[in-house]
């Protein structure tokens, strides 16, 4: 049989032999990270290595389309009640019978998986079909079996080898007849699989599935259920519900497309669409109508369209065992090259913008869009590790050089903001038409009342009194400045003006109050709290003109961005939009704007929480100020980031009519933490050295030594350990002294019942 392994998540899949196989169950690295999940460490079971079972992959990487079939599967049944081994023991009597190759209990201790190998004599095609079958001989219910597994590529973490309860050697040597395809790996519906024969064909239009020439039943195109790309067809290519008066014209409308993933098998067709109604008879015949009909050399595009739409969420579907993205969180090694090319699950609308990007652009549109779409949003809250309520406020500055692409934001903005544009047009006017009453009131008793309309998009160059006037105007909603360049900002806060503009940017960023107050009526006096966010792109050294302090809190406060060097490369080419994804973005922009909620994001915040302890001790190795000083705010912009994510997903999910919550919690921290060290990498890239410079007036000598001690130690170490480095060194520093301040810092913890010996810290959980 050939089947892989992956040592860890991430790695390079290759062939499992028995002997590998015995010294990953008997290692100590399983071992312990089993004991570790078991007691609370979630992210333990990644630390795993993991088979393969269902494929090998020809030195590739593990995707479903580089899967080859090995003629097993895999049936998981998780949250057993009862002890697994006993449980286990109750299936020997059925190994020969069902094939049986192996059995263990899994890492979390309260599930079985199961490994057999596939038999011709059975009839199935698909893994799904498999496991079902296997359930019910084990007496299983349909609904007790997780057909999550059905993909080839589906991974199975090794177990301590005291979990295995049976394994037949023969599973590392055997070649067995394989029954499936690899475009069949797909999971029936949750009914008892029954072996085919050619008498088991479809015989109605209601029937879920339909024989075709070969004897298998067709469920799916290119492994996406039919189901699925019907209702996506539906949703894109009908403006108006399909109800009685028109359901004949619009399913054969749709079947008409529909047909060209049927093999332009009307029974096929007819199973798969919603009838609306109609008697099943009479769908067919809607369907057969179609089949001689006109056909295309291509698939039609709209049908193109849906089929890359499903195929592209798929992929953002992986199960989270699949996700390897933590690692990515855990060190800051990784340059903004490699966040730019290493994107998280994108949340909706945030996706339909970046997909039409080019490579290069893709993450600085992402960035570019957290104060706009924040702005959306703005009735959203959550409330953050510190107790203090926060808002989705984003101040982003974009970098590159003259002609570099930067006009793409511009079509992000005005997309994004159609509806506040059309809604202050409206509100412009009815200020400009009271202006013109006041100049024909004669006195002050006909004056007329200040409609005081909210106006939410304001250019680069605005005064003082007035942006203070249209933050009391707006009510607590956020304001937003779009500027293609940072010089017009920069010109604005000429005149003395910058130190008062310097200080609403920070208190935008805080959303703390500002006001001023005149004794001259003349003048705008108020208190207010500032919403204000800020989109602003510039050229490298226009850049470095506006934030020439980095030691006055503003720079902190920002998320850099910055569009890679463009000389030598060809034009970069944007996407547009299609029909079908405009209509999904409007829908979302609305859901969006109407949004007042405040959610508890514990789990986000655990995560943030995390982050930020590992940054602290990147510090306490490194005694890298910079880090110390940026890591709290990029903290904070990651946490926003993770906010407008959940509002995101909740706005898509009810425009979309779905109601999965849990889906998306782990694409949400994702998000965050992705947002947070792009955040964090691009402050240290830019103004990290200059921060050093700033605070290299504290110790630096004491700080270096003690570094470089601790750098040369081993994770575990002795006290005559230290004493040497220390005498190497040329320091005088007493023993004593470094073990108490490394200790007091949380950087090493003693061993348990060992005098003298120290462990190095690397996470919360090493303590």
């Amino acid at each position: 049989m050939k089947f892989d392994y992956q040592n860890s998540l991430g790695s390079k899949p290759q062939p499992l032999t028995q002997q590998r196989w015995t010294e990953l169950t008997t290692s100590e690295l399983v071992n312990r990270a089993v004991w570790d999940f078991q007691h609370g460490d979630a992210k333990a079971k990644k630390r795993l290595p993991a088979v393969m079972w269902q494929a090998s992959f020809g030195g590739k990487a593990r995707k479903n389309e580089n899967a080859e079939p090995s003629g097993l599967y895999m049936l998981d049944l998780d949250h057993l009640e009862g002890n697994t081994a006993q449980i286990a023991s109750t299936f020997m009597k059925k190994v020969n019978e069902c094939g049986i190759m192996l059995i263990h209990t899994t890492p979390s201790g309260h599930g079985l998986r199961v490994v057999a190998r596939m038999m011709a004599a059975q009839g199935f095609s698909t893994i799904g079909e498999y496991q079902l079958w296997l359930a019910a001989q084990l007496g299983f219910a349909p609904e007790q079996v997780d057909t999550a597994t059905h993909d080839l590529a589906r991974m199975s973490f090794v177990p301590p080898e005291n979990y295995v309860h049976y394994l037949d050697g023969r599973i590392f040597t055997m070649d067995p007849e394989c029954t499936i395809k690899p475009q069949n790996n797909i999971a029936p519906s949750p009914s008892v699989a029954k072996p085919k024969s050619t008498a088991d064909t479809a015989t109605t239009a209601d029937t879920t599935a339909t024989a075709s020439t070969d004897g298998t039943l067709q469920t799916h195109y290119q492994g996406i259920p039919l189901t699925d790309i019907a209702k996506r067809l539906i949703e894109n290519i009908f403006d108006t519900e399909i109800c009685e008066g028109n359901r004949n014209s619009s399913l054969y409308k749709l079947a008409r497309v529909f047909r060209y993933v049927c093999d332009f098998n009307p029974q096929v067709m007819a199973a798969a669409i919603p009838h609306y109604g109609l008697a099943d008879s009479e769908v067919m015949e809607i369907c057969r109508n179609t089949i001689n009909t006109f056909r295309r050399t291509d698939m039609p595009p709209e049908l193109q369209e849906v089929i890359a739409e499903l195929h592209e969420e798929q992929a953002e579907e992986q199960d989270e065992d699949e996700a390897n993205a933590d690692e990515a969180h855990k060190n800051l090694s990784l340059s903004l090259a490699d966040y730019q090319k290493n994107l998280p699950q994108l949340p909706p609308l945030f996706r339909e913008f970046v997909r039409t990007c080019p490579p290069d652009f893709k993450a600085v549109q992402l960035v570019s869009m957290l104060p706009v779409v924040g702005a959306l949003c703005t009735g959203v809250r959550s409330t953050y590790l510190d107790g203090n309520a926060q808002s989705p406020s984003f101040i982003t500055v974009v970098t590159a050089p003259q002609a570099s692409g930067k006009s793409f934001a511009r079509n992000m903005y005005n997309s994004l903001t159609a509806r506040i544009q059309a809604q202050d047009a409206t509100n412009r006017a009815i200020e400009e038409a009271y202006r013109q009453e006041l100049k024909k009131a004669k006195n002050a008793k006909e004056q007329p009342e200040d409609p005081r309309p909210c106006i939410r998009l304001l250019p680069p160059s605005v005064s003082v009194a007035k942006l203070l006037q249209r933050l009391d105007n707006a009510g607590g909603r956020h304001l937003l400045t779009f500027a293609e360049e940072i010089d017009t900002l920069t010109k604005s806060n000429r005149s003395g003006t910058w130190a008062q503009k310097s200080d609403i940017y920070r208190n935008a960023f805080d959303n703390a109050e500002y006001g001023q107050d005149y004794m001259s009526d003349a003048s705008y006096s108020t208190i207010t709290r500032v919403y204000y966010n800020l989109l602003v792109l510039g050229t490298p050294r226009a850049v470095s003109r506006f934030f020439n302090d980095v030691e006055d809190g503003l720079v902190s406060r920002v998320l850099f961005a910055e569009i890679p060097d463009q000389s030598g490369k060809r034009m970069p080419k944007f996407g547009k939009f299609t029909a079908s994804a405009e209509k999904r973005v409007d829908a979302i922009v609305e859901r969006l704007m109407q949004m007042k909620d405040c959610y508890e994001l514990d789990y986000l915040n655990n995560a943030i929480d995390e982050w930020l302890e590992q940054r602290r001790l990147d510090f306490l190795r490194t005694q890298n100020m910079a880090l110390e000083i940026f890591r709290r705010r990029a903290a904070v912009v990651g946490f926003r980031a993770g906010l407008v994510a959940v509002a995101c997903y909740e706005a898509a999910k009810i425009v979309n009519n779905e109601n999965n919550h849990t889906r998306y919690i782990r694409r949400v921290k994702d998000f965050a933490l992705w947002v947070a060290n792009y955040a964090l990498t691009a402050l240290l890239s830019r103004f990290g050295e200059k921060m050093e410079e700033v605070q290299r007036d504290t110790a630096p000598r004491k700080r270096t030594v003690y570094t470089d001690l601790f750098s040369e130690l081993a994770a575990t170490f002795t006290s005559d350990d230290l004493r040497a480095c220390v005498k190497r060194a040329g320091s005088r520093s007493p023993i004593r002294h470094i073990i108490y301040r490394w200790n007091q810092n949380g950087m090493i913890a003693k061993v348990e019942g060992v005098n003298g010996v120290y462990k190095k810290i690397t996470n919360k959980k090493d303590h």
